[in-house]
Formats: C-alpha cells, sequence, structure tokens
C-alpha cells in the first residue's frame, strides 16, 4: 500500500513540475557559468553557448536516491538560467529517477539509480549542435 502511495505521488510529482522555472530566489539570474550538479560544468562558449559535443559524468554516492535526486534538482534551481522540462521514476520499483533539464542552447539529462547502500548519479549535457546532430541521424535511415 505504501509503495502504491509512493508510486502515485512521483507520478503525481512528474507531471506537476513540467514546465517548472527554475529559478533563484526573486528571480535573479546567475548567469551561464555557474557550476551544475555535482561539480559538472559544462564548458562556455562566445555569448555562453557551450561548446559542440556531449559531455558526461558518474559519480557514485553512500547517499540514497531521493537525497541525490533533491539536490540535482536544488542545484539546478540555483543556477537560475535553466527550466524543468520533465522529472519522475523510471521504473514502477522506485530504483531509478530521472531529470531533463533545459537551458538556453543546452540540455541536461539526469539520471539517478539505487546502487546496494548508495545510488549513481550520471548526468549527460547536450549543447544544441549535438542535440541536432542527434536528430538528423535518427532521421537518416527512415524512406
Amino acid at each position: 500500500m505504501l509503495v502504491s502511495i509512493a508510486l502515485l505521488a512521483a507520478f503525481l510529482g512528474g507531471f506537476l513540475s513540467l514546465g517548472t522555472v527554475l529559478s533563484s530566489p526573486g528571480g535573479a539570474s546567475k548567469g551561464p557559468t555557474e557550476e551544475a550538479p555535482h561539480g559538472f560544468a559544462p564548458s562556455q562558449g562566445e555569448g555562453g553557448r557551450v561548446d559542440a559535443g556531449a559531455k558526461g559524468e558518474t559519480r557514485q554516492s553512500g547517499r540514497s536516491l531521493q537525497e541525490e535526486a533533491a539536490d540535482v534538482l536544488t542545484s539546478y534551481r540555483g543556477r537560475g538560467d535553466c527550466a524543468l522540462a520533465e522529472a519522475g521514476y523510471l521504473d514502477l520499483l522506485g530504483n531509478v529517477w530521472s531529470c531533463i533539464v533545459q537551458g538556453d542552447g543546452w540540455v541536461d539529462i539526469c539520471v539517478v539509480r539505487s546502487v546496494g547502500e548508495g545510488s549513481e548519479v550520471k548526468v549527460t549535457h547536450l549543447d544544441r549542435n549535438e542535440w541536432e546532430r542527434g536528430s538528423e541521424d535518427v532521421g537518416a535511415g527512415a524512406p
């Protein structure tokens, strides 16, 4: 019963968070050079744009999935230059959680999963050019 309630809350929480703007208190933007969660800092090009190519970071933590997921969202909110596009559990047991965060010209895909007594946090950063190249590759095989 508790698992059902937790899953329902996670499911509804994911839908309620769609389009949430992650801004710092007072709406002040901290700018594009602020560090992303857990030291993952995308390199910045001219005009605040991220350099081409996907970048990623994976790290292990002794903290729970829930603690790490909350920390990921808090870190992005502190940046003030991005919006939460999607967030929620990816499995029925609550062992894998993910979010997609979008900024100006970049997207971060974060996955937090339970591993033993702790968790694993994986962040993949895509800039606009990498995202467009991936879209073209998908359409290349179509008749």
